[in-house]
C-alpha cells in the first residue's frame, strides 16, 4: 500500500505490522499514488506476474519481488499529476494489457515492454475527473468487457468500449464522488485465511479496514464502486491482495 504523505511502499502482515517495502522516487509532496499488482494473466502481454506497478504524476513506475523500483512508463500528453488510475485487464479484451487513466480524462494501455499509447479521452480537460480504472467481466451488462472508470468530480461512472474504436460512453452510472471500481473474482481471494478487501483510510488516523470473505459469498463477478461521499477512503491505498489486483 502507499502513503499519502511519503513515497514509502508499504506491507503488512497478517498481524497488521505494517513495514516499508520500498520507495518511489517521488514528487515530494502528498499525493494520491494508485497501485495495482500484474496477474498472472499478463503474462500473455509481456508481464512479470506478481511485479507492483504504482502511478505517480506521468509515470508508472515498477517494483519487483525484492522491493527494487525502476522507471516502467511514462504516459505521454498526461498533465495531472495527482489521481491518476491504474489497474490490468484480467479479461483479454484489451490484451491482457495494464490499463492507465490520467485525471483530467486520458485513458492509456500500457504493454509488458512499457509502450503506452493513449486509447480514448473521456472529456476535455476541466470537464471532469477521473480515477480507479477496472476492466469488467464480458457478461457484465452491454457494457461488459469494457474499461469502467470512476469520475469523482461529476459522481458518475464512464466506459471505454472495446478496440478497435474504444468508443466513451458517458454516464452510464451515478455514484457521489465516485473513488474506484473493483471487480470481485469468482471466487472471491482471500487473505491471511478470512479477508478479501481492504480500504485503507487517507486521513488521521490511517487505519486499514478489513472486509470479511463472508461478505463476499455469492458475489463474484459483481462490481464495488467506492466513494468519498461519507468517509475519507483513499483508494490509491488499497491493499493490493483484493480480487481486482491478484486473482
Amino acid at each position: 500500500m502507499s502513503e499519502f504523505c511519503s513515497e514509502n511502499i508499504d506491507k503488512v502482515d497478517c498481524n497488521g505490522n505494517a513495514t516499508v517495502f520500498a520507495q518511489f522516487p517521488g514528487f515530494g509532496s502528498c499525493r494520491e499514488k494508485y497501485m495495482t499488482i500484474a496477474p498472472s494473466q499478463s503474462a500473455a502481454a509481456g508481464f512479470t506476474p506478481r511485479d507492483v506497478f504504482g502511478v505517480e504524476g506521468a509515470l508508472v513506475f515498477r517494483v519487483d519481488g525484492g522491493g527494487n523500483v525502476t522507471l516502467f512508463a511514462a504516459l505521454p500528453g498526461c498533465l495531472a499529476s495527482d489521481h491518476n488510475g491504474i489497474t490490468f485487464d484480467h479479461f483479454g479484451t484489451y490484451g491482457f494489457d495494464m490499463i492507465v487513466t490520467c485525471r483530467e480524462g486520458s485513458v492509456f494501455r500500457v504493454n509488458g515492454a512499457g509502450t503506452a499509447t493513449q486509447i480514448a479521452s473521456i472529456f476535455p480537460p476541466g470537464d471532469g475527473e477521473i480515477e480507479g480504472p477496472a476492466v469488467v467481466p464480458t457478461p457484465f451488462g452491454p457494457h461488459g468487457g469494457e474499461i469502467w472508470v470512476a469520475d469523482e468530480a461529476n459522481g458518475a461512472i464512464h466506459t471505454v468500449g472495446l478496440p478497435p474504436t474504444y468508443t466513451v460512453t458517458q454516464n452510464v452510472l451515478s455514484h457521489p464522488e465516485a473513488e474506484g471500481v473493483y471487480v470481485i473474482p469468482n471466487p472471491p481471494c482471500t487473505f491471511c485465511g478470512n479477508w478479501a478487501f481492504a480500504l485503507a483510510q487517507q486521513q488521521p488516523p490511517q487505519f486499514v479496514w478489513l472486509y470479511p470473505i463472508s461478505d463476499f459469498v455469492g458475489l463474484g463477478g459483481n462490481v464495488i464502486l467506492t466513494s468519498e461521499s461519507q468517509v475519507d477512503f483513499a483508494d490509491t491505498s488499497l491493499v493490493t491482495f483484493n480480487g481486482t489486483q491478484l486473482c
